[in-house]
């Protein structure tokens, strides 16, 4: 028996190589839709029950370049937000499971009512949606600098039940392997992706797989074919 493991890395510049990504609970600090939410560089990835949600801003920029005149000032005082959502086609409602907890926490005194503040709200770097698709769990993972989805896909599943697209994004484009989502302050570049059958020993076989975009619909395709057993 095995298993069809696909990984994909969704890369971020600003993360220094080795740091865990940790992933924030929402235990009622923000808005219902967001599960967990991750600080990046631009602004914040939310995940969310059918996907992700990057919620980018300019901010950072406007710091790094803040001039010393009045006029500079005025006119940097402009912030910007571009919002992207990854939608996963057709997934099905899933509660999350958590593990690899921080050792820190963080405190959220938001707004005027106490009995919405949060305290001692721990983080993770591993988070997991079982039964995301029939017979396929996806695992978020913030690791080395890099967080990524991953499938896991039990024997005989329909990997081709996989597929997304993407909301708000100026263009969304192959580049070489890479799937490369483009906004109004940059570009989101998500890996080439990796796949391997699992064997029950733990024994990792490499399969061969390549992002494919059909109508705006991005999906997954196995040139080479896989062991579905």
């Amino acid at each position: 028996m095995t298993k069809a493991l696909i990984f994909l890395a969704l890369l971020w510049s600003s993360f220094a190589m080795g740091q865990n990504i940790w992933m924030t609970p929402n235990q009622g600090q923000w808005d219902s839709r967001i599960d967990y939410a991750v600080d990046v560089a631009q602004g914040k990835l939310y995940l969310e029950k059918d996907g992700m949600c990057f919620f980018l801003t300019d901010a950072m920029s406007h710091d790094e370049s803040h001039g010393h005149t009045h006029e500079a000032e005025a006119s940097e005082h402009i912030i910007n937000y571009h919002a992207i959502k990854q939608n996963f086609i057709g997934s099905q409602n899933s509660i999350p499971t958590v593990s690899e907890k921080s050792d820190f926490y963080k405190n959220y005194l938001i707004g005027n009512d106490p009995l919405k503040w949060k305290n001692k709200v721990f983080s993770f770097n591993e988070v997991l949606y079982p039964d995301f698709y029939d017979g396929i769990d996806l695992i978020y993972l913030g690791q080395k600098g890099q967080i990524s989805y991953n499938f896991v896909v039990e024997p005989e599943s329909n990997v081709g039940l996989i597929a997304f697209n993407f909301e708000g994004a100026k263009s969304v484009h192959l580049n070489q392997e890479e799937l490369v989502i483009s906004h109004r302050f940059g570009q989101i570049t998500q890996s080439q992706p990796k796949a391997w059958e699992i064997d029950e020993n733990g024994k990792r076989k490499k399969v061969m797989v390549q992002y494919q975009i059909t109508n705006d619909v991005i999906s997954f395709k196995f040139p080479e074919g896989y062991d579905s057993t």
